[in-house]
């Protein structure tokens, strides 16, 4: 073997070593271990005979950081009898920061959120009206994800909106809604965004106690 080809020996040989550390790097990074997994909904009856529902974002991962919920639509049935109970009059508001703890209040209020929290300051709406429907297409969350996550934690899930029915009309609404979750495993890793689909169910198919619906996240990368 002359001296060129032992040269070109040793070249492809520490190539393939840098491969091979790169591939187990790559397969044993905790930002392939950490994922937004799916979407789950609760529901629960509560003193008045209300119906109230309880949508979740689930991760893998209590480091995980979520920020924003996006793509927000109805794929099929309808959003109806809806209950607000805030300070936002006269149609109420979907926004936290009008919920209210007077009177147990909140525990029937409907709102959207991004840390969980029902009287959350941080949570930013892509839209203003109330009532019972919310608009396609709109988001809420962090104003960006460059200004952090909001950490998911021991529990694995962060609530991201609650759904009151109201208690003075026939509860028969039925609908099933997709939306999009902004998220990272930790804060130096790229963003990612996650979709998921649920299903608000009749009450009048629900047993007594509470239900759970999951549904499988899709996950996608993106670096911004």
């Amino acid at each position: 073997m002359n001296y060129r080809s032992r040269i070109v020996k040793a070249v492809v040989g520490k190539l393939f070593g840098i491969m091979t550390l790169m591939t187990f790097m790559t397969v044993s990074s905790p930002q392939a271990e950490a994922s937004f997994t799916n979407v789950s909904v609760s529901a629960a009856q509560i003193a008045n005979g209300r119906y109230v529902y309880s949508v979740y974002a689930h991760f893998s991962a209590a480091t995980d950081q979520i920020a924003k919920v996006k793509n927000w639509h109805v794929t099929s049935g309808t959003m109806m009898n809806v209950q607000h109970s805030d300070a936002a009059m006269p149609l109420g508001s979907w926004n936290p920061i009008w919920s209210t703890a007077e009177d147990g209040a909140v525990a029937s209020d409907s709102y959207v959120s991004i840390t969980g929290l029902w009287n959350d300051q941080g949570t930013v709406l892509s839209w203003t009206n109330g009532g019972s429907s919310i608009v396609a297409g709109a988001s809420w969350g962090l104003p960006a994800m460059s200004s952090g996550g909001v950490i998911v934690g021991s529990t694995l899930k962060v609530k991201i909106m609650q759904i009151a029915g109201l208690n003075l009309v026939p509860q028969i609404f039925q609908f099933s809604a997709g939306l999009d979750v902004d998220w990272r495993s930790s804060a130096t890793m790229p963003n990612q965004t996650g979709s998921g689909t649920f299903t608000i169910p009749s009450p009048g198919s629900l047993l007594l106690g509470s239900i759970a619906l999951v549904t499988k996240a899709r996950s996608r990368t993106r670096r911004d």
